[in-house]
This record gives structure tokens, sequence and C-alpha cells, in this order.
């Protein structure tokens, strides 16, 4: 699976969480649920982003497939038994 978007771009800056945070204006913890695909719709974070330089489109695009991927990931990780 292809690495979330978000935690790219917060590796590639060389910050901890709770650096990243600071320097987007946004808590610790958002920056984890975004993290763990929790945030169904990043606009702030994609807003606060994009004012350091990055192409929120291009993440915000990058983020949804990502969350695609992982949706996928856990279905089919899941097993159903017929009659359960």
């Amino acid at each position: 699976m292809s690495q979330n978007p978000f935690l790219r771009v917060r590796k590639e800056m060389g910050l901890t969480v709770a650096e990243f945070a600071a320097a987007v204006g946004l808590g610790s913890s958002t920056i984890l649920l975004l993290e763990k695909g929790a945030i169904l719709t990043p606009r702030i974070p994609l807003q606060k982003i994009a004012e350091l330089g990055y192409d929120s489109e291009k993440l915000g695009q990058e983020y949804s497939a990502w969350r695609k991927e992982l949706g996928d990931s856990i279905r089919s990780s899941m097993s159903f038994q017929k009659g359960a």
C-alpha cells in the first residue's frame, strides 16, 4: 500500500507530529487523525499546508486515493462467514 501523503510530507520536512502541527497551525491530534486516515475531507489541513507552498489540490487527491486504498485493504482482509 502507498504511504499516507500527509505522513510523507511531514517526513520530507523532517518534523515530528508536534513540530508539523505547529508549523501548519493545527493540533497534534488532528495530524495523527490525518495520518490514520480518520478525516474524510481535510479542507482546513489542506489550506494550512498550501500556505507552506505545497500543492493542496494534488495532496487532497493523493489523500483521497490513499484512503480508498486503505479501506479496500481493510475490507479485503476481513472474512465474513455465511450465516454468522
